[in-house]
């Protein structure tokens, strides 16, 4: 049974990060000392839920956060700089799965799992079944290309990789798209379109960028959950401003986005789905499809934007990664050996820092913000 002191308001599993992520805008640590792990959940007493009431004011918020992307965190955020109602950790509030969680014990309250698997007897897929498209520019073939080709795409058998030029010694195919800095709108578009003149049959479209890391395996576990014969899109969820009322889903790009084919066929049909100019945001321009289209985003958490070390200690516990993205400052064969082939555990250290983590908030009062 749960029990929280009476002068308890917001209570959870505690995150803390230990350095700046992309993930939370680049804020530094001591922005928030420590916020809610969403998987298990957390509570609000009656209070704490009024003061937020009385706060709330959706055209202010919306003008000061344009991006929506790790929900647990913003809205701890929120609640110390304007409310303060700060979290105070719980273990009786646990996530179990393949890492182990140091927290978990027999007196959880609240377990979270791993997100469900269909069986394969449910519906099976084949790698054949997975076209694999990936993004990618003269830039980086030499330093990205053979990365992808020792590590996942050995389990993609069916792939190309699109780029501003053909390039027989990588085995690139040209867009005939220019490389551009950033956005990436219309390369995408084209290589939706190509994708679809494939010959060989494909039932799903996996888009990645060129340091993106892939469990092929796992991949194919997710998808046998969906049917391809429907217009699906699914990826790593953010949010974007589209007005003071209007938050548009998206799938951020770079922790890969699939695709059934016949949504690609849709968005390929689609009017709205065209680029203002070749650099706009690529996954963004996708959100605002699927918002017009009247279709739903599919939020797969384990898909990741970042690198492992992008995340607080104890986020990827309990977790079944399928994607990281990035290969600044790591080794991307090490951390795909790690975290995306067979079985894995995380470092004692980080163990280390989540009781760290819980004997610090213990002691937190909001004086110490």
């Amino acid at each position: 049974m749960l029990e929280v002191s009476k002068k308890s308001s917001f209570v959870g599993r505690s995150l803390r990060d230990d350095e700046s992520s992309v993930i939370h805008h680049y804020a530094a640590p001591s922005a928030l000392p420590n916020y809610p792990d969403v998987r298990a959940g957390f509570l609000l007493n009656g209070d704490a839920i009024r003061r937020a009431a009385k706060k709330y004011d959706p055209v202010a918020i919306a003008a000061a956060n344009q991006f929506v992307i790790d929900t647990g965190y913003e809205f701890a955020r929120w609640l110390v700089e304007n409310c303060d109602v700060v979290l105070e950790h719980s273990e009786k509030f646990c996530v179990e799965g393949r890492i182990a969680d140091p927290t978990l014990n027999k007196d959880c309250a609240v377990v979270a799992h791993e997100p469900r698997v269909c069986s394969v007897s449910e519906r099976a897929h084949s790698n054949s079944d997975v076209h694999v498209a990936v993004k990618t520019y003269s830039g980086n073939h030499k330093t990205r290309l053979p990365v992808l080709r020792r590590t996942w795409l050995t389990n993609a058998p069916s792939f190309r990789l699109y780029s501003d030029i053909t390039d027989d010694t990588y085995g690139t195919i040209s867009t005939g798209v220019a490389n551009t800095e950033r956005g990436h709108c219309a390369k995408t578009l084209v290589i939706l379109r190509l994708s679809l003149q494939r010959p060989q049959p494909w039932q799903w479209l996996l888009l990645v960028d060129d340091d993106t890391l892939v469990s092929m395996p796992r991949l194919l576990k997710t998808l046998s959950c969906y049917s391809p014969e429907e217009a699906v899109v699914l990826g790593e969820m953010y949010g974007y401003r589209a007005g003071p009322h209007l938050l548009v889903p998206y799938p951020t790009g770079g922790s890969g986005i699939v695709f059934s084919r016949p949504m690609v066929e849709l968005l390929m049909e689609s009017s709205w789905c065209s680029c203002r100019v070749p650099d706009e945001p690529d996954d963004m321009l996708l959100g605002m499809c699927l918002h017009r289209l009247g279709h739903s985003l599919v939020h797969l958490r384990d898909l990741h934007q970042a690198t492992p070390s992008s995340y607080a200690a104890g986020r990827l516990n309990g977790s079944n990664p399928i994607s990281f993205h990035g290969f600044w400052m790591i080794d991307p064969v090490k951390v795909y050996k790690k975290w995306l082939v067979g079985n894995y555990e995380e470092k004692p250290h980080r163990n280390r820092i989540v009781e760290k983590v819980n004997q610090a908030t213990k002691s937190m009062n909001k004086d110490e913000l």
